[in-house]
This record gives C-alpha cells, structure tokens and sequence, in this order.
C-alpha cells in the first residue's frame, strides 16, 4: 500500500512538472512574439519633408506584425480638423500592410511632426517621425549689384538667391528669375536663368527689380537703380 502511494506522489510531481515546464514554454512563446514593426517610406533627409505651399503630401506606413495601424500628428492621433485625411489599410502581398494618409501643405501644417504605430495587444512598433515643412512665397534677392565690363560698353546686374527649402518632390527650388526694367515709364520684364544680367550702358537712368519665382508663384522684388555714365569724366557714380 505505501509503495502504491509512493508511486502515486510520484506521478503526482512528474505532472506538476510537466505543467509548469508547459506553462513556462507558453510563457516564454508569448516573450517570443514578434515586435510589430512601422516604417515611414515618406521621409526625406534627416527626417524632415518639404512640400511647397498648395500641394499635398501622401505619407505611407508599411506596418509588419499586425494590421493595426495609428497615426499620430504632434502627438495626437486626433487631426480631422488639420484637414488630414486617412486612407484605408491595405493587405499586401508580402504579408505586410500599407497605411497611407494625405496631408494639405498649408500654413496651419506647417512645422507638424508625424509618425506611425504599429498596435498589438501586448507591444507597439513605432516608425520614425517625421517634420514637414512648407515652403510658401521666396523672400527678396539681397546683394544687388552693378558693375562695369566689357570696358563700359555693357554693365553686370547679379544678386545672391533668397533662402529656400530644399523640396522633397520638386526641382529646381526656384525655377526662374523675373528681371524688370524701368524706363522712363515704360516696364519690360525677362525670364531669367541664373543670377546675373547683362545690358547696354545706355546713358538713361533704368530701375531694376528681381523676384525668384518658385512652383508656389512670384516672390518679393528687390530694387536697383543704373545711373548712367558722367559725360563729363567718363566716370560711374556710386550705386
């Protein structure tokens, strides 16, 4: 009878054993599950995006691991009112899902940090974020300058380009010049390529503007005056 109870605590352990080696194998299968993973395909340098004013830019998340995808815009998945819109997840090929939303690159969107999630129960995967920034209307040219060649038969107009953003999707970032000359009362305005212009050193007075046009439209113009040469001296007066 004792042995019979001996073999019974025996088996008593040996399938308390069994149970808890289940349960810590279960256990560590949970450990195990795969991280849910979220990448940000729409991000350009240094995490940053720069969109001209008017377009709009179509973020997409490739989300591994699940197909629960969030999207959050300065922190908060709530953005309706930013105009943002989302479009429906989709099931690829590969075993991967593809979220995509369309953001307005207005004033209001500018400067906004924007990442993804992938959601699990247990674990999220979180992708880069990433800062749009909007670029609207070009700033003045600066450094405007007059000088003489050709021995003063002609006369050199250039100018230093106005700061802009390096955009994503689109090139060049200033497409053109428009060169606008005055004189006396007539305007007559040049598409112009690169930084400087050359014109007759004629011995009129002629106003000068210069405004970099972008894809958003014609930006602010800076002024220059020519004075013509003094007939008397040969000589250019100070601009």
């Amino acid at each position: 009878m004792r042995a019979v109870k001996e073999k019974t605590m025996k088996l008593r352990v040996a399938i308390l054993l069994l149970a808890t080696t289940m349960v810590a194998y279960s256990g560590r299968q949970v450990l195990a599950q795969q991280q849910p993973t979220a990448v940000l395909l729409s991000a350009g340098a240094a995490a940053g995006y720069n969109a001209s004013l008017g377009s709009t830019v179509t973020f997409t998340c490739i989300i591994s691991g699940t197909s629960n995808v969030l999207w959050f815009v300065n922190g908060s998945s709530e953005y309706d009112d930013r105009g943002i819109r989302r479009e429906p997840t989709v099931a690829l090929t590969d075993g991967t899902s593809m979220s995509r939303i369309n953001v307005p690159a207005t004033a209001e969107n500018d400067g906004i940090e924007i990442f993804c999630l992938a959601v699990t129960i247990s674990v999220n995967g979180q992708s880069e974020t990433v800062t749009l920034l909007i670029q609207g209307l070009l700033s003045s040219p600066t450094a405007l300058n007059i000088s003489d060649q050709n021995n003063g038969t002609t006369r050199l107009l250039n100018w230093t380009p106005p700061p802009t953003l390096d955009l994503t999707d689109v090139d060049p970032d200033i497409t053109h010049y428009n060169v606008c000359s005055t004189i006396l009362s007539e305007v007559s305005c040049m598409s112009v390529q690169g930084t400087e212009f050359s014109f007759t050193n004629i011995r009129i007075e002629i106003e000068f503007s210069v405004a970099a046009v972008n894809v958003v439209g014609e930006g602010n113009a800076s002024t220059i005056s020519h004075e013509p040469c003094n007939s008397t001296t040969g000589t250019l007066p100070q601009i």
